[in-house]
C-alpha cells in the first residue's frame, strides 16, 4: 500500500511513527486472520490520506492503537511525536477489562466531545474495520465468531459511533463508513433530517428512506410537534427548530388536514 506524504518536515516523523507502530505491535495479527496488525494500520493512514487530513493526523492513525494494545503509554507517545497526537491516541484508546458494548459505549461519547481530528482517526478505523467484515461476510465466512460479543452488540457500537461522528458527514470516508454499514447490518442511516426523526417513535411517519433524503415525507404532523414542544430547547438541533417552526406555520393553517397531509421541507 503506497502512502503519499508530500510534506518533506513530515517524513520523518512519520517514518519513526511506522517503525514504533511495527516494533510496538510486533507479531499481533489481525482479527483471526494471518496478516500483521500492522495492515490495519496503513490501511487507516491511507483513508486519512485520501480525505485530506493534515500528516499529524495521519500518524495519530498509525499510532491509534499503541496505548490500548501495546504496553506503550501516552507520556512515551508525547515525547516521541507531541501531545497533539498523544491526546488523539489517548480519546481512541479503551478500557479493555470492561465488557465489550459498555466499552464501545462510553468511547462514542468521549468521541462525541472530542476534537474533529480524533473523529476523523475514529471514522477511518472503523472504516477500515467495517469492510473486512464485509469482505468477510462475502466470502461466508462465520465472522460474528471471531468477537468477543454478539452482532446486536457490534452493530450497537458501529451506530453509536456513526451518530457521535457525525459532523464528519462532509467527509468521503463518512459516507463509505455508512454504506458498508448498511450492507453489513442491513439497517439505513438516516441523515440530512431532525434528530427527531431518528427516533424509532417517529420513525413510523416516514414513508421511505428516498423521500427523506429529498428531504420530503409523509407523517402526523399533531403527533411530531407534540414531540418536539416535549423536547429540551438544549437537546434541540438547529435542524429541529426549523422543522418545528414549519410544523408550526403546517398546524396553524386552516387550509390543511394537518392528520394526513404531506409536509416537504426545503
Amino acid at each position: 500500500m503506497e502512502l503519499n506524504i508530500n510534506q518533506s518536515s513530515s517524513t520523518a516523523k512519520f517514518a519513526k511513527a511506522v517503525s514504533f507502530a511495527v516494533e510496538k505491535h510486533g507479531s499481533q495479527k489481525r482479527k483471526s486472520t494471518a496478516w500483521p496488525y500492522v495492515v490495519h494500520l496503513y490501511e487507516v493512514a491511507q483513508i486519512l490520506q485520501e480525505n485530506n487530513c493534515d500528516y499529524n493526523t495521519v500518524i495519530a492513525g498509525i499510532l491509534h492503537d499503541t496505548v490500548e494494545d501495546t504496553k506503550t503509554t501516552l507520556e512515551e507517545l508525547s515525547q516521541n511525536f507531541g501531545k497533539d497526537i498523544a491526546d488523539i491516541v489517548d480519546v481512541l484508546s479503551e478500557n479493555k477489562k470492561l465488557p465489550y458494548l459498555e466499552r464501545k459505549l462510553l468511547q462514542a461519547e468521549r468521541i462525541k466531545n472530542a476534537s474533529r481530528e480524533a473523529k476523523m482517526v475514529k471514522c477511518a478505523d472503523c472504516l477500515s474495520n467495517i469492510k473486512s467484515i464485509y469482505f468477510d461476510l462475502n466470502r461466508g465466512e462465520n465472522i460474528w465468531a471471531r468477537f468477543n460479543s454478539t452482532r446486536d452488540n457490534i452493530q450497537k457500537h458501529y451506530r453509536s459511533t456513526i451518530e457521535a461522528i457525525g459532523e464528519l458527514e462532509d467527509l468521503e470516508m463518512y459516507q463509505k463508513l455508512i454504506e458498508y454499514y448498511q450492507q453489513v447490518f442491513d439497517e439505513k442511516i438516516l441523515q440530512n433530517t431532525p434528530n427527531i426523526l431518528k427516533s424509532k417513535k417517529m420513525l413510523k411517519f416516514v414513508e421511505d428512506l428516498e423521500t427523506i433524503n429529498k428531504a420530503q415525507f409523509t407523517c402526523d404532523a399533531k403527533d411530531v410537534l407534540e414531540v418536539l414542544e416535549k423536547m429540551d430547547t438544549k437537546t434541540k438541533s438547529k435542524k429541529d427548530l426549523e422543522f418545528e417552526k414549519l410544523l408550526l406555520s403546517h398546524c396553524q393553517s386552516p387550509k390543511q388536514n394537518i392528520d394526513s397531509d404531506e409536509i416537504e421541507i426545503g
